[in-house]
């Protein structure tokens, strides 16, 4: 009877530990597997067969064989409880990762008789934490700076571009309440902001003002999310801000691994610049919905696809080169390229892109941030263009006019072709002003350049404000009887020009003086001096007339 109750006792707690999800195995010292339970089986797929007999560290991913081996030689001399993760093959080829607890089981004279282990799956929880990390270093590389705010109104979030954006550290942030950003000024338009945003419960943005922590105020263009949880609850605001004339950066932190990953995923989607996961085989295998108003695909037409559909036939070189520098380097990388819109049109964009690797280092793709840079574009081509004209009259300005000049001078100087200038002076625009004030005077400035442009037949003679009421004309491979010519229509035009100014009108005259560059000068420098003095003379001769230069 004593037998037979050791044998159903043996049996019941054999039968205990195959029913459980823990895997169970006993190994000899020299770690070959003697006995494993039903739960071994159905995690790795190996059956008791296939595993007893074999060494325990061969079940675990090729790369760590030799590391798995060493372990278990430690964990054997150690004799003692160790706990301890390890990441496991399926027979399927799956990776596992499961968290160990271990036990060395003594013989009577005291030498090791078997290692027990037990095992749990963790596989799904250490997926999420890796996925909450990619999702954080996908947004440490946005150029939108991120605030995530409590219910509560207190930080529990920044990314290193809102440290960049409002000069302060991270520990000097978190857990501080929000309003700390906001100016006294701003205070008012700000609660009604908040009121809306949790009325609507709709993504909102707004253009205002933010206090950095040196005390400076910045003009930032502000859009707030509210974040619902599954009780359709506001748990907290998602605020993306960035400077008017430069967008930062997005990222979240210190939330649990899966709420985390969550609100990390809202983030990227309320960016406004596109953000891609380019696989390693080229394939797009993340985008946020902010690429339809960049490209005008939807996230899904573009999944799974080839990146190369986003690019022109004659980029592709370019941006091919640029991902092999990206995957070889640590630090981001930007390139300034076009992109390819679904209706045929290129971009200008900025990419800036990352390597990914998980945290065994195994490369995953590559992370980038797409800027649209076609309002930047215009916007410098018109800084350009203010950079060269002067404000009041819509000509070139005088430096605009030198930097041409001199380009012409050279021109000439090598090719040997007639270039010419001509100096301009209204007539007594002292008088001008003295009568009818600097607003009279300015309306005679504008009409004189309205005609004089118009005299201009070809594209390549320009016409510019040099001074207050003088201008110059210059004229590429032209003799002087042909900038005589031109300067006579000029001063013809000028005499037919009556300008308005508060219900009077007045007319207005020119006085001109014609010059030729000659060889073996090396600037616009003494023609202009002679054109000068050749516009005196005509002053002195009675004004509205052509001079022209000794030459």
């Amino acid at each position: 009877m004593k037998d037979d109750d050791g044998l159903n006792e043996s049996f019941f707690l054999e039968a205990l530990v195959d029913t459980t999800d823990a895997i169970f195995t006993a190994v000899r010292e020299d770690g070959t597997l003697v006995w494993v339970n039903s739960a071994f089986s159905r995690v790795t797929g190996f059956s008791k067969e296939e595993a007893v007999g074999r060494k325990i560290w061969e079940f675990r991913c090729p790369v760590d064989l030799e590391e798995g081996e060493r372990h278990f030689q430690q964990a054997s001399s150690a004799r003692d409880g160790r706990r301890f993760e390890s990441r496991w093959l399926t027979r399927d080829g799956r990776t596992l990762d499961l968290s160990w607890s271990t036990r060395s089981l003594p013989n009577p004279d005291g030498s090791l008789h078997l290692r027990i282990g037990t095992a749990i799956d963790v596989t799904a929880e250490r997926q999420t934490e890796r996925r909450a990390k990619y999702l954080d270093d996908l947004l440490d590389r946005s150029m939108d700076a991120i605030i995530l705010i409590s219910a509560e109104r207190n930080i529990i979030y920044c990314n290193r571009s809102a440290c960049d954006l409002y000069r302060m550290g991270r520990d000097e942030m978190l857990g501080k309440p929000n309003e700390m950003f906001i100016p006294e000024s701003e205070a008012e338009r700000m609660m009604k902001f908040g009121a809306e945003i949790r009325k609507d419960r709709k993504p909102v943005e707004i253009e205002t003002w933010r206090r950095r922590g040196d005390g400076v105020l910045v003009p930032i263009h502000l859009r707030v999310t509210p974040l619902i949880d599954e009780d359709g609850s506001i748990s907290a605001f998602a605020s993306v801000s960035f400077d008017i004339s430069d967008r930062l950066a997005l990222e979240e932190r210190e939330r649990q691994a899966m709420s985390r990953a969550r609100l990390l995923a809202d983030l990227v989607e309320s960016l406004s610049d596109p953000v891609f996961h380019i696989r390693t085989d080229g394939t797009i295998g993340y985008v946020n919905s902010a690429c339809a108003q960049v490209y005008g695909y939807t996230p899904e037409e573009m999944l799974d696809k080839s990146s190369s559909m986003l690019r022109p036939d004659d980029k592709v070189a370019l941006v091919s080169k640029y991902v092999r520098e990206v995957l070889a380097s640590s630090d981001p990388l930007v390139l300034e390229t076009e992109a390819l819109h679904k209706d045929g049109t290129r971009i200008p964009v900025e990419l800036r892109s990352k390597s990914l690797r998980d945290q065994n280092g195994e490369l995953l793709g590559l992370g980038s941030v797409v800027r649209d840079l076609t309002m930047q574009k215009e916007l410098e081509a018109e800084l350009r263009r203010a950079a060269d004209t002067d404000a009041l009259t819509g000509l070139a300005n005088r430096h605009h006019f030198g930097r041409v000049a001199d380009v012409e001078v050279r021109r000439a100087a090598r090719y040997r072709h007639g270039l010419a200038v001509i100096a301009c002076d209204i007539d007594h625009f002292k008088g001008v002003n003295d009568t009818y004030g600097h607003a009279g005077g300015d309306r005679a400035l504008v009409a004189f350049a309205q005609a004089a442009s118009a005299c201009m037949r070809r594209p390549i003679d320009l016409l510019g404000r040099v001074g207050g009421e003088e201008f110059a004309v210059l004229l590429p491979e032209t003799d002087l009887s042909g900038a005589v010519r031109v300067a006579e229509r000029i001063r013809a035009a000028i005499e037919r020009v009556q300008v308005n100014h508060d219900g009077q009108e007045f007319g207005l005259t020119v006085s001109l003086g014609v010059s030729l560059f000659r060889d073996g000068e090396t600037s616009l420098e003494a023609a202009l001096k002679r054109a000068d003095d050749a516009l005196y003379l005509a002053k002195n001769k009675g004004r509205n007339r052509v001079e022209s230069a000794r030459e």
